[in-house]
C-alpha cells in the first residue's frame, strides 16, 4: 500500500496520525517518525519525503537556541498542533485543587487551572450536570487565541472553596464540553526538584497528565494569590503561595510536544450587534439578486392572483404545479375514512360534538368554508381531512380543529 494509500485510510477512519489508534485529545506516545532527519509526530509509515524537506525549511535556531518545528501534515480528524520546543525547557501551568459545594451541599474537590489572560470562570458541563447545579441560558460567545470563537450555551452560579473554608467565593461559570487537554501533556521529571517538606502544594499531581475540571479567570486570580514565594533550580522554578497551597510555575529543564494557551475573552457588545446586522442585512440594491424558478414563478403569481378583501386581508389562490393532479391522486377516499372516524368519536361524547358542530358553523359563516353542491370532476380536486384535539380542562378552547393537509394516504406528495 502506497503511503498516500495509507494516509487516505487514516484519514477516513479518522484515527491519530502517530500511534495510529482511534482516540481524543492529545496523543500521549512518545514515539515520533524514525526516518532520518525526520522526528515528526507522526508515525513512520505515513512519512512521506515531501514532509522532510518541508519540515528542514521550516526549522530555525535563534540566538537562545530555541528550536521550531512545524509538522505541516493535517489530515480530518486530527487536531493542528506546531510542535514547540524552547531550548528544551517544560513551561509548568498553574494547576491547583480548589472545591466547589454541589446542588446537594456536598464539598466536591476539582482540579482547576488559574489564568490571568481568561475574562470568565469556565467548567466542563459534564462535572456541572453530575453536580446537580441549575443551568441558565447564556449563548455566550467566546473567543480564544487566534479569534477562534466558540459558544457556551448555559452558564451557572457555583461556590468555589479552598480546603479548611478560609476562603469562598460565589462565581458565575460558563460551560463548555471541553477546557483543554491533559495537563501536562506527559509525566513530567521532578527527582531534582527539592521541594520543601513544609511547603504545602495546591496540586500535589502538577506533573502527572491530568484533567482539567475548572478554569479560574482574572476574575479571581489576584484575589487568591499570597505574597510569599520560593525559588528553586537557580530560580526556574517558583512556589507561588496561594489560598489554595503553593503553585508550582516556572520551567523544567525537559521538553513538551505541545503548547498550550488558554487565553478566552467574551467580545464587546457592539462587536456582536454589528455580526448580526451584517447576517441579516437584505443584498445592496447594486448587487444582482439570483432567483430559482420556483421563487419567480411564486412572485409571479402573486402579483397576478392577490386581492384584498374589506377588512384589509390579503387572498391569493394557492400555487398549482402543472402536473398536481397526477401527484395528489385521489384523496376523497382518505378524506371520508377519517370523517367517518370521527363521527364515532362525536356519537360517543356529547359535549365533543356539540364543540364541534358549533366550530364548523362558525368556520363557514366567517366564509372560511362553504358548501359544494356540484362537484367538477374535470378539474383538480383535493379533499383535506380534518380531526378534533378535545381538552377538556382547557376553559377557553376545550377543543381545536385541526385540518390535516399532510395526511398519509398511498401517494407521497400532499398539499
Amino acid at each position: 500500500m502506497s503511503v498516500e494509500c495509507r494516509k487516505n485510510f487514516v484519514s477516513n477512519n479518522k484515527l491519530c496520525i502517530n500511534c495510529l489508534r482511534l482516540h481524543y485529545g492529545a496523543c500521549m506516545s512518545k514515539y515520533k517518525c524514525t526516518v532520518s532527519g525526520c522526528k515528526g509526530l507522526h508515525n513512520s509509515l505515513l512519512h512521506d519525503s515531501a514532509e522532510l524537506c518541508s519540515a528542514v525549511k521550516n526549522q530555525t535556531v535563534g540566538e537562545r537556541g530555541i528550536e521550531t518545528v512545524s509538522n505541516t501534515t493535517r489530515f480530518e480528524g486530527q487536531p493542528e498542533v506546531a510542535v514547540l520546543t524552547y531550548g528544551n525547557k517544560c513551561v509548568l501551568l498553574n494547576t491547583f485543587m480548589i472545591f466547589v459545594k454541589s446542588a446537594d451541599g456536598y464539598r466536591i474537590k476539582l482540579r482547576g487551572l488559574l489564568d490571568n489572560a481568561s475574562t470568565i470562570c469556565v467548567m466542563r458541563e459534564d462535572i456541572a450536570r453530575k453536580l446537580g447545579f441549575k443551568f441558565k441560558s447564556a449563548n455566550q460567545s467566546i473567543t480564544g487565541i487566534n479569534g477562534i470563537t466558540q459558544s457556551s450555551k448555559y452558564s451557572a452560579n457555583i461556590e468555589v472553596s479552598n480546603r479548611d473554608y478560609t476562603f469562598a467565593s460565589n462565581v458565575q461559570f460558563s460551560l463548555l464540553p471541553k477546557i483543554i487537554d491533559a495537563i501536562p501533556v506527559s509525566k513530567l521529571n521532578i527527582s531534582d526538584l527539592n521541594i520543601p517538606a513544609s511547603i504545602e502544594l495546591a496540586d500535589y499531581n502538577f506533573h502527572m497528565p491530568g484533567q482539567i475540571d475548572i478554569l479560574i479567570g482574572s476574575e479571581l486570580f489576584f484575589e487568591i494569590l499570597n505574597p510569599e514565594q520560593y525559588y528553586l533550580q537557580e530560580g526556574n522554578v517558583i512556589l507561588q503561595n496561594t489560598k489554595f497551597g503553593y503553585l508550582v510555575t516556572g520551567t523544567l529543564p525537559q521538553s513538551q510536544q505541545q503548547a498550550n494557551c488558554c487565553l478566552i475573552s467574551e467580545p464587546s457588545l457592539d462587536i456582536t450587534v454589528k455580526k448580526f446586522f451584517e447576517l441579516e442585512s437584505l443584498p445592496d440594491d447594486s448587487k444582482e439578486i439570483t432567483k430559482s424558478e420556483e421563487e419567480i414563478y411564486c412572485e409571479e403569481h402573486f402579483v397576478s392572483t392577490y386581492k384584498r378583501d374589506k377588512t384589509g386581508r390579503f387572498i391569493v389562490r394557492l400555487p398549482i404545479k402543472e402536473n398536481a393532479e397526477t401527484l395528489l391522486g385521489y384523496s376523497k377516499e382518505n378524506a371520508i375514512k377519517r370523517l367517518n372516524g370521527i363521527w364515532e368519536k362525536l356519537n360517543k361524547n356529547n359535549t365533543m360534538g356539540t364543540l364541534y358542530k358549533e366550530f364548523m358553523n362558525e368556520y363557514e359563516l366567517l366564509g372560511h368554508m362553504e358548501e359544494i353542491k356540484n362537484e367538477t370532476l374535470d378539474k383538480i380536486n383535493y379533499y383535506i381531512p380534518h380531526h378534533s384535539v378535545y381538552k377538556p380542562e382547557k376553559t377557553s378552547t376545550p377543543l381545536r380543529v385541526v385540518f390535516d393537509a399532510s395526511a398519509k394516504k398511498q401517494q407521497v406528495v400532499f398539499l
